[in-house]
């Protein structure tokens, strides 16, 4: 995992089809091209959607500085996670993680009293 790393850009180079598909959409692995010193190091994201990670020619990529062919790809990152400025460091957003287990409690209570509620007759 990168936790802290440094930004560089990287370039796009491919587009491959991995075979994997999720109802009428084929998984598809996007791979780019960054440098570090005098060294080119490639990534790869996979998605099912890859208007994100194509809509410029080059992204943003954070890489390892200890191991610079460990990397992510910042636009590849779920919507819900994003980077402290302040920090460096990854983020989620508290409410991606407390509204489904809110619902999950509503839900569980609902049950709950449904079958008390059922017993009772």
């Amino acid at each position: 995992m990168i936790q802290y790393g440094e930004a560089t850009e990287a370039k796009f180079i491919e587009i491959n089809l991995t075979g994997t598909t999720l109802g009428d959409k084929s998984e598809i692995e996007i791979e780019f091209e960054y440098q570090v010193e005098d060294n080119i190091h490639t990534t790869t994201m996979r998605t099912f959607d890859m208007s994100r990670l194509t809509d410029t020619p080059c992204k943003v990529v954070l890489y390892d500085p200890m191991s610079p062919d460990k990397s992510i790809v910042m636009d590849g990152l779920p919507s819900s996670i994003y980077s402290d400025e302040l920090t460096g460091q990854f983020r989620a957003n508290p409410l991606h993680c407390v509204l489904p287990l809110l619902a999950a409690i509503v839900c569980g209570e609902i049950v709950a009293i449904v079958v008390l509620a059922v017993r009772a007759f």
